[in-house]
């Protein structure tokens, strides 16, 4: 695997599309962190912060939802690409989401082999500071 291109954070509270994203980052050559919490996403980027590209969150997860991780990722000093990912954005508009800076919103269920050339070009962007 070549780890020059960076890590993908996962952050979804679904266990199946964590793997199944985690698989695919693999078959696509990407180093992958992964975990259902949007506390747990603060700790993971914080030690890991260095190697993370991308960061993929769900908008819907208990406790902290995608924008309030995103907000506190923030706080810890992001400098990432952002993708928000959802079947059902709730509250939020696919819209709403990227004027909170994400780049990209990925709906559910995935188009598989569109999902992976837009993860790779996201992770392989440099962000350009405002």
């Amino acid at each position: 695997m070549d780890t020059r291109r960076g890590a993908v954070l996962i952050v979804d509270d679904e266990p199946s599309v964590r793997q199944v994203l985690q698989l695919l980052c693999e078959r696509l050559g990407l180093r992958s962190l992964a975990t259902g919490s949007g506390h747990e996403a603060v700790h993971l980027y914080e030690q890991h912060r260095a190697h993370i590209r991308l960061v993929l969150l769900d908008v819907n997860m208990p406790l902290i939802d995608g924008p309030g991780t995103l907000a506190r990722l923030r706080s810890a000093g992001l400098d990432a690409r952002i993708g928000f990912m959802s079947a059902n954005t709730g509250r939020y508009t696919a819209e709403g989401l990227l004027a909170l800076g994400a780049d990209r919103f990925f709906e559910k269920p995935f188009h598989f082999e569109t999902f992976g050339r837009d993860l790779l070009a996201l992770v392989e962007e440099t962000r350009v500071a405002a």
